[in-house]
């Protein structure tokens, strides 16, 4: 594959020319596999999170090694612009969507969830739960959990790995952005993201004189509001997203985190 990306770049370049001037590129096959292939099985590895600099190294290695004439075109962009781009267009598009209608969701119902860039949102159906503003403060505290440790953008990346791929390609990110909202709410992380946030949470509010039991009491809200939903929704010969089924059992959750119950 990066024989043939090479050889496919000279064959463009080389025949295509301005005022007399052809165009080439001068790139060489080691540097095509560190680019091509090193770099996206290290992003693999990464959980995705090495997406922007793969993205950025292949973008310079085009245009590095291109030239009119004898003149080589110069890459001044940094991988911090490219990182910064990643997130910027994915708390753009992700915001919009919240704006458009998310921030009242029947179909969602009551939830919260963190967006890559770092924002939170919460769901009017999850406030109306709530008796007063320290379990709000709970189910922040728990996506702030999720911020800190990055599950959004880490889901976000591994959801869209083959529209990554083809983006190292295009050089065009707009494709994979604009399935991102829907994937996001629906995301599941994984039992080892719930726990981190959890304890996260739990540290969280005993620091600020909170009990831990507040998320374990918003905790079991959320399971009955959700079962009540799914109940209707079936009755009716429908279906709502399922929060139940992307996250851990609340029973488990509780037990770590309210252990006097």
């Amino acid at each position: 594959m990066p024989w043939l990306i090479v050889r496919s770049l000279r064959f463009k370049l080389y025949n295509s020319s301005y005022r007399g001037l052809r165009f080439g590129f001068a790139g060489g096959d080691g540097a095509a596999y560190t680019v091509f292939l090193l770099l996206p099985i290290l992003t693999v590895l990464t959980l995705y999170l090495l997406a922007p600099f793969t993205h950025y190294k292949i973008k310079q290695y085009q245009h590095n090694n291109s030239r009119f004439g004898d003149t080589f075109f110069r890459f001044d962009a940094t991988a911090g612009a490219f990182y910064s781009l990643y997130l910027k267009a994915l708390g753009v598009l992700l915001g919009a969507a919240a704006i458009a209608g998310l921030f009242s969701a029947p179909k969602i119902g009551a939830n919260a969830f963190a967006l890559p860039d770092g924002s939170i949102v919460i769901l009017d159906e999850l406030v109306a739960l709530t008796r007063n503003d320290n379990e709000i403060l709970a189910v922040l505290a728990h996506e702030r959990g999720h911020v800190e440790q990055r599950h959004a953008l880490r889901m976000a990346l591994q959801s869209s790995a083959v529209g990554l791929v083809m983006t190292w390609y295009m050089g065009d990110i707009s494709t994979i952005l604009a399935t991102v909202p829907a994937m996001v709410v629906q995301a599941s992380y994984s039992r080892d993201m719930e726990r981190e946030s959890d304890e996260y949470a739990a540290r969280t509010l005993r620091l600020n004189g909170l009990s831990p039991c507040l998320l374990t009491d918003m905790l079991d809200k959320l399971e009955a509001s959700h079962a009540a939903r799914q109940s209707a929704a079936k009755a009716e010969g429908g279906s709502v997203l399922d929060y139940l089924a992307s996250h851990p059992p609340t029973q488990d959750r509780a037990g770590r985190l309210c252990p006097a119950r």
